[in-house]
């Protein structure tokens, strides 16, 4: 990547997050219109269009830059985001298996794979997902799953601690705290389910 690319993404992405999201996506456009294959502003463009609620155009770039920079795993989670809301599971999941595969490190895709074979029923694996994510670092959203998966299981008394630490990290997280409750009901500890 050229310094000037290099420039032109920095400054999309200082005035995106300065919500200046116009001239942003106007910055993306030229920068693409001179530079077509450049995976990290088809990213950056992709983002943009999903929060203006464009997914049809935001799912095309994301799918090119991932197509380009096959080993990106922010591009290949965000990929997935994008399958996902437009309702395709299973390419979702395939997109979140990539982006954990490219860098295992990286908890959010971990969790939302763990999300998706979750959804396709395959609940033992988005187990170990989930448990992957929570691994690698505090991850309240992972943490949550993992309490319901287990209750899921009936594994209640299993479930519990996992869903305390939920809460302990984010406190009066409404999944954890739901979750908690239909373990506690399970086991039959009504007056700690209130």
């Amino acid at each position: 990547m050229t310094p000037d690319i290099a420039r032109a993404i920095v400054q999309a992405d200082q005035l995106w997050r300065g919500g200046r999201l116009a001239e942003a996506e106007q910055t993306l456009r030229r920068l693409l219109a001179a530079y077509p294959d450049t995976a990290p502003a088809l990213h950056l463009l992709a983002h943009l269009l999903q929060l203006k609620d464009e997914p049809t155009e935001a799912t095309r770039l994301a799918q090119r830059a991932a197509a380009l920079s096959p080993h990106d795993a922010a591009i290949a989670n965000t990929l997935g985001n994008l399958l996902y809301a437009g309702g395709d599971v299973a390419a979702a999941q395939a997109a979140y298996a990539k982006a954990a595969a490219a860098q295992p490190g990286y908890a959010e895709a971990h969790h939302n794979h763990g999300l998706m074979l979750r959804e396709l029923g395959c609940a033992s694996d988005a187990l170990a997902a989930q448990q992957r994510a929570a691994a690698l670092r505090p991850y309240p959203e992972a943490l949550a799953q993992i309490g319901h998966l287990l209750a899921a299981q009936g594994r209640h008394g299993e479930a519990l601690p996992r869903l305390d630490e939920a809460l302990r990290l984010r406190p009066n997280y409404f999944d954890a705290l739901y979750y908690k409750g239909v373990s506690l009901t399970a086991l039959q500890r009504h007056e700690d389910a209130q």
